[in-house]
């Protein structure tokens, strides 16, 4: 009898892949590390992650956290090593964008590789092509770079994401190369979010498009009515505003673009524990809590855009290219519509000034602001550009004297407790900006910060990106908490542009395991909990019953986790 049940959930589970084809997980062999072992982190760091074997001239005897990932070394092409943060666009296109595609070309002919990953001590900015170089680090001078279409600066990660489009050139009538400004991303899924409260729609895994592609060169076109060339740009992109009905060779699809995500925290030690955090990641759905900090809002789900920084569009509001919604709202709703994290668990505060800063209790605000003490999965958070005043800001004084008071506007995301799993994405311009010896970031709060107190991943901003630019948070809650997305996957499902300046941090491979259906806790979910849960089924949504959508969950869960299962369980 117990054999003929087991049959049957295989044969469920088998029905489930059938009915969703793009089902794969992104795999170790479609990852390939970018280091240089003559800038000793960057070597460091890809021997702690792939192993000792797969780097010539190992001396560490590591196993690596993920086994199996191809490497490539900058000091095999002979060329100078870039050892600074900021590069300009021929450096750039000399000695990384090229190499890597001659490379790519000779030992990847089949476009298996889907996921490039930099390494700490590599440089993560790309300075504007037009005077002055670092305009991004200046707000207000980077707008009125951006609207003229002037504004080429990038993060090298971005750019790298269309490695085999020349964008120094430019075609199809337009006056700017396609460097200047952003490219619509057409693996983002906040086109399918716009005037809804929450987020539905979930991508499918990035395996399932083809690479064929990938290296044909397309046109890129204006998008936004009024706009000037190098603002927004886009090609025909499935899913997006810019599609046709009748794709054709002229299509960008979520195949030709490089997942690109960079392994780096503030310390090499701190890089180190952030990949081990990112292996066998399990979330108890409850006790873990997640904070969404907007401040200065109305509280709702807007339907159209409005002055809040999680709801700008540009240039012409809902119809515009990188709007996606009213996120911080959708990012709240859809975790509590969804059910499998306790609801109460979700912090989500509209308010403003010192009381309604959200912080947590690593840090001395003088008992000022709203304090999370749980474990947190999720900070989005207004930070810096909270509204009114912040928690024992302007104060000089602790008390008592012995504690050490902090400022909680460039500190608060060091001051939480964070669960294994733990994600940043904040509103905040310069999020992302102290790495390579930049510290601090402008006065903000800081993702480097944030993975060496214990974060996993973190989604920033290089330079200047202007609010309707920043990853959506709500999309991220969707496919890395709630769904069954790597986390590299997830990190590109949020972000509306590439070739922009945002920066993915963390492990790609990397995966959320919710204690909700992963049944016998061992950190996986395969079809031993599936039967596990048929035999006792379970109200994982907490709707008061066992429904359809709770075995719904199992089986999307346990599908995801098949070539885990395979393949054995990362090293603890």
């Amino acid at each position: 009898m117990k054999t003929n049940f087991r049959r049957v959930l295989l044969s469920a589970l088998a029905g489930a892949a059938l009915a969703a084809p793009a089902s794969a997980q992104l795999r170790p062999e479609q990852v390939l590390v970018i280091y240089d072992s003559r800038i000793p982190d960057s070597k460091s760091v890809a021997e702690y992650y792939a192993g000792s074997a797969a780097i010539p001239g190992a001396s560490e005897s590591r196993p690596g956290t993920r086994p199996g990932v191809r490497v490539f070394d900058l000091a095999s092409t002979g060329l100078t090593p870039m050892t600074q943060p900021d590069i300009d666009r021929p450096i750039f296109k000399a000695r990384l964008r090229d190499p890597l595609r001659n490379w790519l070309t000779a030992n990847d002919p089949r476009g298996n590789i889907r996921c490039l990953v930099m390494t700490r001590g590599l440089p993560f900015r790309l300075v504007n092509d037009v005077a002055p170089a670092f305009v991004g680090d200046n707000p207000g001078a980077a707008g009125n770079a951006f609207v003229n279409g002037q504004y080429s600066a990038a993060s090298v990660d971005s750019e790298m994401t269309v490695l085999f489009q020349n964008l120094d050139v430019s075609s199809g009538g337009a006056a700017l190369p396609y460097a200047n400004g952003a490219i619509i991303n057409p693996y983002w899924s906040g086109t399918f979010s716009r005037g809804q409260a929450s987020v539905v729609f979930t991508a499918a895994p990035v395996n399932g498009w083809s690479t064929a592609r990938r290296t044909a060169q397309r046109t890129f076109s204006i998008l936004g009515s009024g706009l000037v060339a190098g603002v927004y740009w886009g090609a025909n992109q499935l899913n997006t505003p810019n599609s046709t009905s009748t794709p054709t060779a002229t299509v960008l699809t979520p195949g030709d673009v490089f997942l690109v995500s960079r392994l780096d925290a503030k310390t090499l030690p701190g890089t180190r524990a952030m990949l081990d955090r990112a292996v066998n990641i399990r979330l108890d759905v409850d006790t873990v809590g997640f904070v969404v900090d907007e401040a200065n809002s109305d509280g709702s789900p807007n339907t159209s855009d409005n002055s809040e920084f999680d709801n700008t569009a540009y240039p012409g509001g809902i119809t515009s290219p990188g709007y996606g919604g009213d996120d911080y709202e959708q990012a709240f709703n859809t975790l509590t519509a969804d059910g499998r994290f306790v609801a109460a668990n979700v912090t989500y505060n509209a308010f403003a000034n010192r009381s309604q800063f959200t912080v947590g209790p690593g840090r001395y605000y003088r008992g000022e602001g709203l304090l999370v003490t749980r474990p947190i999965a999720l900070l989005t958070h207004s930070g810096a550009n909270h509204q009114g005043d912040a928690p024992a800001e302007g104060l000089t004084a602790s008390v008592p004297p012995e504690q050490p008071l902090a400022n909680s506007r460039n500190t608060y995301e060091e001051s939480f407790n964070l669960a294994n799993g733990a994600a940043m994405n904040t509103m905040e311009s310069y999020n992302g900006r102290a790495f390579g010896g930049y510290d601090p970031s402008l006065g903000q709060g800081s993702i480097a910060d944030f993975l060496e107190g214990g974060g996993t991943f973190a989604l920033g901003n290089v330079w200047e990106p202007f609010s309707m630019t920043v990853p959506d948070s709500a999309q991220l809650v969707r496919h890395l908490y709630l769904g069954n997305l790597s986390w590299g996957e997830a990190a590109f499902a949020s972000m509306p542009c590439i070739s922009f300046h945002q920066i993915v941090l963390g492990d790609p491979l990397a995966r959320i395991v919710r204690s909700s259906e992963d049944r016998d806790g061992n950190s996986r979910v395969d079809i031993e909990d599936l039967y596990t849960y048929e035999a006792a089924p379970a109200d994982l949504n907490r709707t008061g019953g066992v429904t359809e959508a709770d075995r719904a969950f199992m089986i999307n869960a346990a599908r995801s986790g098949r070539e885990n299962d395979m393949r054995g369980l990362q090293r603890p």
